[in-house]
């Protein structure tokens, strides 16, 4: 096992990018509307979080009394709208917004922070269920509706990675699951459960919001995403470096689809070298098929688009458009053909392409000819 260091950084509010979400020169205070007044039968404390009586807040030292009722809990008692709208929940909420807003301050809202009501999660298990799914998209439809017309900034979910990886594979947060511990779990696949249903459920008030709210309240939609950066221990080793790469994938790539095709190019400097030198790569793979894009990209966008997604990263690759790397070398006419089919596509169906034109794959004619970009 490869030991990295690692580096906290800060908290990104993601939408397309940070820059559109966050106006220019702001500068804000966060907390969850949990903490700022709530308890009640929903998930925040593993282990308390069926016991009477009161919890001490961290910071200012307020109680939160078991009576009171917070975030999707304060809204409807049951967690669903069949349950009830607790108005005075709303009313709550309403007065928030609007003290901020009188005062110049902006209200950035998330709509969950681990808080499932604690009905859902006895019915059916909370986000280890599809059926959490719909019920967060009602849920949050019933906020676009009451709070849309003056909130211009939604946050879908909070930090999904730690409520995935803290609540169901170490057991440190609510729910308190993992292998071995006292409510049940397994470490080993109810994180990535959880975390598949959460992207669903995401994706489901984005697609939304954009669809029936975005247009008449002018507003912008992402999710907030916690970073950890990660360094190899040692510099100098591929092993480490690796290592370290996998460790920030597991944290924040985790949350963000990227699809790659390979096939159907000239030879490239990673190609030569997966196939020269196997033995130096740790897990024996190549460049050869990331996968089929290339022949499956129809069914791809299908997919993307079934998935609500807006935006799709691709790369072009340099070898696969000039196979001598050169113009002087010749133009693959069928690959650009390909490349247009892929991107005519997905704007057909609404997806924006983002375009990387070099992912380290200088072609091996230039490599072999001058060492790639060792020359100037």
């Amino acid at each position: 096992m490869n030991i990295v260091s690692e580096h906290p950084i800060s908290e990104m509010a993601v939408n397309s990018t940070q820059s559109k979400f966050l106006p220019e020169g702001s500068t804000g205070y966060s907390v969850g509307f949990y903490e700022t007044c709530t308890s009640g039968t929903s998930l925040k404390k593993p282990k308390r979080r069926r016991r009477p009586g009161t919890y001490k807040r961290k910071g200012n030292g307020k109680r939160i009394q078991k009576e009171d009722v917070g975030s999707g809990k304060k809204i409807g008692e049951e967690g669903r709208l069949v349950g009830g709208v607790d108005e005075n929940g709303i009313a709550y909420y309403n007065n928030l917004i609007n003290k901020l807003k009188a005062n110049g301050i902006e209200p950035y809202v998330t709509l969950f922070h681990w808080d499932v009501p604690l009905t859902l999660e006895d019915e059916y298990g909370g986000f280890l269920s599809p059926r959490i799914v719909d019920d967060y998209k009602t849920y949050a439809e019933l906020m676009f509706q009451r709070f849309g017309d003056r909130v211009k900034f939604w946050m879908t979910l909070n930090e999904p990675y730690f409520f995935a990886t803290k609540g169901y594979g170490d057991g440190s947060n609510a729910p308190g699951r993992c292998t071995g511990c006292e409510f049940g779990g397994d470490s080993g696949t109810e994180p990535y459960v959880v975390a598949h249903h959460q992207l669903l459920a995401h994706a489901e008030a984005v697609s939304l919001y954009r669809k029936k709210y975005q247009k008449f309240q002018g507003g912008k939609i992402g999710a907030t995403l916690i970073g950890t950066w990660f360094t190899p221990l040692n510099q100098t080793s591929s092993l480490d470096k690796h290592a370290a790469e996998r460790a920030f994938d597991f944290t924040v790539g985790w949350y963000i689809i990227y699809i790659e095709g390979a096939a159907h190019r000239a030879l490239n400097g990673w190609d030569y070298f997966t196939h020269r030198y196997p033995e130096k790569v740790p897990d024996r793979s190549s460049g050869d098929l990331a996968c089929d894009s290339y022949d499956l990209y129809k069914e791809d966008v299908k997919l993307l688009k079934r998935m609500k997604v807006q935006a799709y990263r691709l790369s072009i690759a340099w070898s696969r458009i000039l196979p001598k790397g050169r113009l002087i070398g010749g133009i693959d006419e069928n690959r650009i053909k390909y490349y247009n089919n892929i991107i005519n596509e997905l704007k057909a169906n609404g997806i924006e392409p983002y375009v990387t034109i070099f992912h380290w794959d200088v072609p091996q004619t230039l490599e072999d000819e001058y060492g790639g970009f060792l020359s100037l």
